[in-house]
């Protein structure tokens, strides 16, 4: 799991990159899958771990007058700190 919650990070920085402020999860669960090669029920527990870390940030913004849809960013305001592994 430690290493699909760095792959989650690693794509909102490289979006970041190329000037993105964050992902809507349409976009970011697509990236990380192929970025990962892991299945997307996975990637959406990572990435539940990492907000409940405090490690993403979800945002909400409005897509369509139909709805809202969730922006992750990574929380950048954090300091950085070395995971330990088990």
């Amino acid at each position: 799991m430690i290493r699909l919650r760095a792959g989650i990070s690693y794509a909102l920085t490289e979006a970041m990159d190329e000037g993105h402020c964050g992902l809507p999860t349409d976009q970011l669960i697509p990236v990380a899958e192929e970025l990962l090669e892991a299945p997307k029920e996975l990637i959406l527990t990572a990435l539940e771990l990492e907000r409940s870390d405090g490690a993403v940030i979800a945002d909400k913004v409005r897509t369509d007058l139909a709805g809202n849809a969730s922006r992750w960013e990574a929380d950048d305001s954090r300091p950085a700190r070395r995971r330990s592994t088990p």
